[in-house]
């Protein structure tokens, strides 16, 4: 009996932390594409696609302006094989699978928006901001 309680406790928090990371997910979804709207970006479905990948394997990055947390950019990228970065060169095809995005060590940007009003602190500053974590 312990252990079938045991068991239902670890099952519990396993779901309840999987709610969290889909709320998290969310919030960042609707993060990026408030941004988006807001610099008049389009948003077709291969980029929508892009963007929640990556946000699902954590390889989305805000950043933000350290006085006034307002959101300045953001940049998406999966961390590739040989055999991924190659099809991407020779036929334009981005990673497939949400797999694809943590099965390699070569880091492929998949997509950035920078708000122009920012974009030159963003650049005189950007390995300080992207490297922060």
């Amino acid at each position: 009996m312990f252990f079938v309680r045991l068991i239902q406790y670890f099952d519990n928090i396993d779901k309840l932390l999987r709610k969290l990371s889909n709320e998290q997910h969310d919030v960042t979804l609707a993060a990026v594409m408030r941004f988006r709207a807001a610099l008049n970006q389009s948003t077709d479905l291969e980029t929508f696609r892009l963007i929640d990948y990556s946000i699902n394997q954590g390889t989305c990055h805000f950043m933000r302006d350290k006085a006034t947390q307002i959101l300045m950019g953001y940049v998406i990228w999966a961390n590739v094989v040989e055999e991924t970065w190659q099809r991407y060169v020779e036929q334009d095809i981005t990673p497939i699978y949400r797999h694809e995005w943590q099965e390699g060590e070569i880091g492929m940007i998949l997509g950035a928006a920078i708000n122009p009003v920012y974009k030159l602190n963003l650049l005189e500053n950007l390995p300080e901001l992207f490297y922060e974590k």
